[in-house]
């Protein structure tokens, strides 16, 4: 994980994505303020397991909520509100080119959207490379990108420490070592195209 990106998801500075911060001890109970888009209440939410990896990570190392910490949670702007017209014309746009493909930056915005970009890319018919297992999973046709719920796992490590009375200062900078490289054959059957073996072979997952 780079050091902008650890920062990032610790110290608040991007309200998009989702973060423990503020962490603080009072007496027995341990605190911690979760910054995150208002979608963290909706049982469907794919931020669900993240929070989820980073809060079973704290229990591990003996925290755990309703007990001996309380976690309060605040929500941004919902993404979900934003305009949809764009995503639809970008795609229009696309499909009259010829020889096209569509990278899906990683964005919280996007995630907040698997299914739309998957259903256009498949009415569309444009290959599309995504950068989490989500989106390969829900139809897309590949992703590749760091394992996202390794690294909520971490930062329940970071979090553990600082609410034992470790300085955040003092913590190392860890890079994320884990990617993931997921290929969804039906899509590509769908496609038409053919994936080669060794490209499957370097997968980590297949789906078919």
């Amino acid at each position: 994980m780079r050091r902008r990106q650890f920062i990032t998801l610790l110290g608040g500075a991007a309200a998009a994505w989702p973060l423990a911060a503020g962490a603080q001890q009072t007496g027995k109970v341990a605190r911690i303020g979760f910054l995150g888009p208002s979608i963290i209440n909706d049982p469907s939410s794919m931020f669900i397991p993240l929070y989820q990896a980073l809060l079973a990570q704290l229990r591990v190392l003996g925290f755990n909520e309703g007990q001996n910490l309380v976690v309060t949670y605040g929500a941004v702007d919902d993404p979900r509100g934003l305009p949809v017209v764009a995503t639809d014309a970008a795609f229009a746009t696309l499909a009259q080119m010829r020889n096209t493909a569509l990278l899906v930056a990683a964005d919280p915005l996007f995630f907040t959207r698997v299914t739309q970009l998957v259903v256009l890319s498949a009415r569309h018919a444009i290959p599309t490379l995504y950068s989490r297992r989500e989106f390969a999973a829900a139809g897309g046709l590949i992703s590749y990108g760091p394992n996202i719920k390794e690294d909520y796992r971490v930062l329940g490590v970071y979090a553990a420490r600082i609410l034992k009375g470790e300085k955040p200062g003092d913590l190392p900078i860890q890079r994320t070592t884990k990617f993931e490289l997921v290929i969804n054959l039906s899509t590509a059957t769908a496609l038409s195209l053919e994936i080669p073996d060794k490209l499957l072979a370097l997968a980590d997952e297949v789906i078919e």
